[in-house]
């Protein structure tokens, strides 16, 4: 087994790797690594190998700590593996930790993308534990997130979702709200404006966010790229031809990511 940094050559097998394991994540595609890099922060790619084939690794990121020259490292999502087995998760862990003490790190948070109902959980927990990685209470991304199987019927859906909800979805189909698609980077703006209209009424900051990192997102996500057509949507609702609503969704894998 031998661990190493990615190069651009590796970026079809990663984002293949990512998107047919239980453990990828949007946030580990090399077209996310690509937005915080644009976005000026430092990514690196690290990789590990049985023989040839890549079986694991993880997008890392770096963050200065102001006034000190340590930094923080951030896997968001990782680290992602092949088939969890203590021996690909431990020598991971070695990496990071020699990789740390090389670049002057003072910590490196792991948030990886394991179910908590997967029978794996323990086997991570038990690694971690081993290697006296402690829990955050400071999760840098949510604790977890919501998974909709969108292969169920239509009226399963809705008997799944609130009153409430089924009431405004039937509402929206009697007053003939309409859907969109955006076609070109300038709809972009539009997303955005409708965004910060929404942070400013439910009063949360889009100030890490500005207009050019959705921007980024679009020229990385918006192609032919992941094994799809176009990795990234964006639908506008629409009342009387005026944009009420808007969405964006990133496929990665069999999974539409809502951010």
């Amino acid at each position: 087994m031998n661990i190493t940094l990615l190069s651009e050559e590796h970026k079809e097998n990663w984002n293949k790797l990512v998107n047919e394991t239980s453990t990828g994540h949007v946030l580990q595609t090399w077209e996310y690594g690509d937005v915080r890099i644009e976005s000026g922060t430092h990514v690196d790619r690290i990789g590990i190998f049985d023989k040839d084939t890549l079986i694991g690794g993880a997008q890392l990121s770096l963050h200065s700590i102001p006034k000190l020259p340590f930094k923080i490292g951030y896997i968001a999502r990782g680290p992602v593996l092949q088939e969890h087995t203590s021996k690909s998760l431990s020598a991971f862990l070695h990496y990071i930790k020699t990789y740390a003490s090389q670049n002057n790190v003072a910590f490196i948070k792991l948030e990886p993308n394991v179910r908590l109902d997967s029978p794996e959980i323990s086997l991570w927990k038990e690694q971690f534990r081993s290697f006296g990685i402690k829990h955050s209470s400071n999760p840098r991304f949510m604790n977890a997130t919501s998974i909709i199987d969108l292969s169920q019927p239509e009226d399963t859906l809705l008997a799944h979702c609130r009153k409430n909800t089924r009431y405004y979805i039937r509402k929206a189909e009697r007053e003939h709200i309409v859907f969109e698609e955006a076609q070109t980077k300038d709809d972009v703006s539009l997303f955005y404006s409708l965004l910060t209209e929404t942070a400013s009424r439910q009063n949360f900051s889009l100030a890490a966010r500005p207009l050019s990192y959705f921007e980024n997102i679009w020229d990385q996500f918006h192609q032919d790229t992941l094994s799809r057509d176009k990795a990234l949507r964006i639908f506008f609702a629409k009342i009387n031809d005026t944009p009420v609503a808007t969405t964006m969704n990133i496929y990665s894998g069999s999974t539409a990511y809502y951010p």
